[in-house]
């Protein structure tokens, strides 16, 4: 077996000699303290003799990974997202930076020199992913580009919804009604999707069209929002045959509803049952207190640090795409129907 003690012999040199050319020509530096020429001799050498080291020196880990999120998207979801990746990376001894991009940026070559590896909460332009990849792991974290390349890592919307659906039907709801606003961001399709097919599952007749409210906002604010829940509760008021459970594909979309609720005469739980999602703190204190559906944020968290870490380390496994379990958290805002 050729070893280094194998070229020093043969080039009389000494081993200390050898060890510098070879670590020098595999991580890029000069060898330091021997001279170009040995260097290279030794170089040759070894190649001559197909020398294979026992033990390759690994690339030196900085023990540190960044989280990348655009400029002006921490929502309420954010700070459980956080603080699962801290305190996963603070036990395995990373650190953990903050780096905020605009969508069309290209990140700085400092950024991606100085850390171990990414979690992404927001996706740079599929190019500039691509780019990141090639030289660190990715991990997506509450988003997925659905090019099944990355590690992902997301709530399970369908399975949450199911448990909403599933009791309210067990109060006796047979008749189920849905909201939310259009263009669907990712999330709010799927529970969508998940709502029609929890329906579908207790063998019920398809809900009837009218009681499914998806308008398209023509704005991005709050009056615009209010605007859509006013003219759905006018809509439901003057139905004969009406939803008795309404599911909705955000709390905030929920809390606007039981506010004007009131105003239009239409009382909750009495008269609909309503669900929300995401959990929000508003949720225990609204009046009623709304049932939602809570999202895992900060086991979400815990979990991307954890397979972006397995990635450092050298797991190369194909990538998986995680849905994390949700919970149904019942409140007041549900009840028997009076009439179905």
């Amino acid at each position: 077996m050729v070893t280094q003690k194998t070229i020093s012999r043969n080039l009389d040199v000494s081993q200390a000699a050898v060890s510098y050319a070879l670590t020098g020509y595999r991580n890029g530096y000069n060898g330091g303290r021997i001279s170009k020429e040995i260097r290279d001799d030794i170089i040759r050498e070894a190649s001559r003799l197909k020398y294979k080291p026992k033990n390759p020196p690994k690339k030196r880990k900085k023990q540190s990974i960044a989280l990348l999120n655009s400029f002006g998207r921490e929502g309420f979801w954010f700070p459980g997202l956080l603080k699962g990746i801290q305190d996963y990376a603070i036990e395995s001894s990373y650190l953990v930076t903050h780096h905020i991009f605009h969508v069309n940026d290209t990140l700085p070559e400092q950024l991606i020199s100085s850390v171990d590896g990414f979690i992404a909460v927001e996706l740079p332009r599929p190019e500039e992913l691509e780019r990141i990849a090639k030289h660190l792991p990715v991990v997506l974290l509450n988003i997925n580009d659905s090019s099944e390349k990355y590690d992902s890592i997301l709530p399970d919307h369908c399975n949450g919804i199911r448990k909403a659906v599933r009791h309210l039907h067990g109060l006796g709801h047979r008749k189920f009604g849905f909201f939310g606003v259009r263009d669907f961001p990712l999330h709010h399709a799927e529970r969508y999707g998940a709502y029609q097919q929890a329906v579908s599952e207790l063998s019920l007749p398809s809900p009837n069209p009218s009681w499914i409210f998806t308008p398209f906002r023509k704005e991005s604010s709050m009056n615009d929002l209010e605007q859509k829940i006013k003219e759905t509760l006018s809509s439901l008021k003057k139905m004969k045959d009406r939803p008795t459970a309404m599911i909705f594909a955000a709390d905030a979309y929920a809390l606007a509803f039981m506010r004007f609720a009131v105003d239009m005469g239409i009382s909750i739980p009495k008269d609909i049952s309503i669900v929300g999602f995401d959990d929000v703190n508003e949720c225990e204190s609204s009046m009623p207190s709304l049932s939602s559906i809570a999202q895992p944020l900060e086991k979400m968290g815990r979990l991307a640090a954890k397979y972006l870490i397995g990635r450092i380390n050298g797991n190369n496994d194909p990538a998986v795409n995680v849905r994390v379990a949700t919970e149904f958290k019942m409140r007041n805002s549900i009840a028997a129907p009076v009439n179905n």
